[in-house]
């Protein structure tokens, strides 16, 4: 499967940059130039074109005022012609947040600027893979959360972290996913908080502290913020949103006297990162995985129960969480373009084709010979889980319908 991502300067079609992700192989120049021609040729009669799509890839086209034209090419098994739309809107946001939002919209040198937007190729590359992460943002435009216990501590020990650094924005990601953030934090707009997130996970390992210059896409497009981190353990972060002071060397000093106490703390919810909910928190045994998001929030909870690894074993599949994810995706990704009530943009931007009906449906199942799926959308949040294949299909209802209570009660989104 393959991704293309093309940008070009809207005024005259100039190429810009070119990324190419996945088994396939570039697209030949003059295809490009073709996609490019066509959008230009509408544009002169006054006709915006936004999608095409032939048997195999998806295509959309999202033009940024005197700016960019960006062209991206994907597999249909990987998005519908909707997420494309909110995809384009990433990458933009993700080139603004390097970038800044006036030199993007006033482009003085392009073959300066081709060098220079060069900083942004590992974001855009990581936001292009997104498919093959843990990260179900791409398509549910929601922060990745984790929900086990130890929040209290945690939550002491950032608050404690973000004062010493005299900043208000600060969060806590482990394993990629937020744990924990400050109230200043969870204000920032939800693509905000999503290309923080995919900006911390782009970035090199090495060193342990880091010390970025970011734009925030909607708050601060062209005031550069410090977007300081710092790897307390594997696979866990602390990010903070700075001013010109503190130094990088001086919080570097104080990491470990804030968060030496909370070491424990992040090793217990590291142990439980796939199955994401609290060993107390009661699953049906029938159940492999589910992804419950909240409209509202803006949070998107995962989960992988312990009973997947074994029912993948028997069936001769990976026996990690990779196929469940899989199978979830591709679940969530028929039922959204099938159904709205289920999709989690705006929705006007979505096509009348199925007429009225698109609307009605509150939930949705499917079954298969290995496995099978329920969806159900009780506003502001819906849910996508993925059953064994021995649970009977009436029971999918009820089951779906207490887990999503119990979660809801337990406010974990």
């Amino acid at each position: 499967m393959a991704v293309y991502l093309y940008a070009l300067t809207s005024s005259g079609g100039v190429p810009l940059y070119s990324r190419t992700l996945g088994d396939g192989k570039p697209l030949p120049y003059p295809v490009v130039a073709s996609l490019n021609g066509v959008h230009m040729y509408g544009k002169s009669g006054e006709v915006e074109l936004v999608s095409a799509d032939s048997e195999q890839y998806n295509i959309g086209w999202r033009s940024y005022p005197h700016s960019i034209t960006l062209i991206l090419v994907v597999d249909k098994s990987l998005y519908s012609k909707h997420q494309i739309d909110e995809l384009l809107d990433m990458i933009y946001d993700g080139m603004v947040m390097l970038f800044g939002q006036d030199d993007l919209m006033t482009i003085k040198n392009v073959e300066r600027f081709k060098r220079d937007i060069r900083v942004s190729y590992a974001l855009l590359d990581y936001i292009l893979q997104l498919h093959s992460t843990n990260s179900f943002s791409d398509i549910t435009q929601c922060v990745d959360v984790l929900a086990s216990r130890s929040t209290e501590i945690l939550q002491n020990s950032l608050n404690a972290f973000t004062d010493a650094a005299s900043s208000l924005h600060g969060c806590l990601l482990i394993n990629s996913k937020v744990k924990v953030a400050t109230p200043e934090w969870s204000s920032l707009g939800h693509r905000e908080q999503i290309l923080l997130c995919h900006m911390v996970n782009s970035l090199p390992q090495v060193p342990a502290a880091r010390d970025v210059p970011v734009y925030l896409p909607k708050t601060s497009p062209n005031v550069a913020q410090r977007l300081v981190t710092f790897t307390l353990l594997p696979g866990a972060e602390v990010c903070l949103l700075c001013g010109p002071t503190p130094s990088l060397s001086q919080l570097e000093k104080e990491v470990e006297r804030f968060w030496q106490p909370s070491f424990d703390a992040i090793k217990l919810v590291q142990s439980s990162v796939d199955r994401n909910l609290p060993k107390d928190t009661l699953v049906d045994s029938n159940v492999l995985g589910f992804v419950m998001l909240s409209n509202s929030s803006k949070k998107c909870l995962s989960c992988y129960t312990s009973e997947a690894d074994e029912y993948n074993h028997q069936l001769a599949l990976p026996s990690d969480v990779s196929s469940i994810r899989k199978l979830l995706r591709r679940f969530m990704l028929s039922v959204i373009e099938m159904h709205s009530t289920f999709n989690m943009y705006d929705s006007t931007t979505l096509s009348d084709d199925c007429g009225e009906s698109r609307s009605s449906v509150q939930e949705v199942y499917c079954s298969a010979r290995l496995y099978k799926c329920y969806a159900i959308s009780q506003p502001p949040y819906k849910m996508f889980i993925l059953f064994s294949a021995k649970i009977q299909t009436y029971a999918m209802s009820s089951v779906s319908k207490k887990l999503l209570q119990s979660l809801i009660k337990e406010r974990y989104i």
